[in-house]
C-alpha cells in the first residue's frame, strides 16, 4: 500500500485526492490506444477491458524512491506509451494524435514489468479503471499525422509536442475524437 501526499501534483491531476491522502491498493499503468478506443461506451464510463498480448507500460518506482524519482518514473512510462501509440495511430488508417489511457489495476493482477516498465498481458484484464487520459493537442494534427507517415524518422519530433491532460469524465469531450 503506498499513500501519496495531498502536495503530489500527479495524485491532483488524475483525482486521486479523498481530503487528506489518497489511498492507492494497485498500480497504475499507462495503455496506449487509439481514439477508435474512446468510442466504446464501457471506455467512457470510465473502464477498459485489456486483451491478452496488448502491451502495457508501468512506471519503475521502488519504495526507496523519492517523490521526485517517482514522478520521472511514471512521466517516462506516459511518454514510452505514447511512443507506442504513435505506432498503433501510424498503422491506423485516419488517426492523427496519440492518446494514452491512465489506468488503476489491482496489485497482482499483471506480470512483472520488464526493465523498460513495459508489460505484455498474458491473460485478459478486465474493468480496469481509467483515472485519466493523456492526448495531442489536436491543433497540431497536422504535424502530428505527418510525423506518422514517417514515423521511424520522425518520431523525434513528436518529442517537441506535449500531451494535455483529460479528466476520466471527459473522455467523449476529446477534441479529435
Amino acid at each position: 500500500m503506498q499513500y501519496i501526499s495531498i502536495d503530489d501534483p500527479l495524485a491532483r491531476i488524475c483525482g486521486k485526492l479523498e481530503n487528506e491522502h489518497a489511498r492507492i491498493e494497485g498500480m497504475r499503468i499507462y495503455v496506449p490506444v487509439t481514439f477508435a478506443t474512446l468510442t466504446d461506451e464501457k471506455v467512457r464510463s470510465g473502464r477498459i477491458d485489456l486483451a491478452p498480448g496488448g502491451e502495457v507500460l508501468a512506471p519503475l518506482a521502488t519504495p526507496e524512491m523519492t517523490s521526485d524519482e517517482v514522478e520521472e518514473a511514471e512521466f517516462v512510462a506516459l511518454y514510452l506509451a505514447a511512443d507506442a501509440s504513435a505506432r498503433l495511430a501510424a498503422a491506423s488508417p485516419g488517426a492523427k494524435l496519440r492518446l494514452v489511457l491512465s489506468c488503476d489495476v489491482p496489485d497482482g493482477s499483471l506480470p512483472a514489468p520488464d526493465g523498460a516498465g513495459q508489460i505484455t498481458l498474458t491473460s485478459p484484464l478486465e474493468g480496469a479503471r481509467i483515472a485519466c487520459a493523456h492526448a495531442d493537442d489536436a491543433s497540431q494534427s497536422v504535424a502530428i499525422a505527418g510525423a506518422f507517415r514517417e514515423l521511424e524518422a520522425n518520431e523525434a519530433a513528436l518529442d517537441d509536442h506535449d500531451l494535455l491532460w483529460y479528466d476520466v469524465s471527459e473522455l467523449g469531450d476529446i477534441p479529435g475524437l
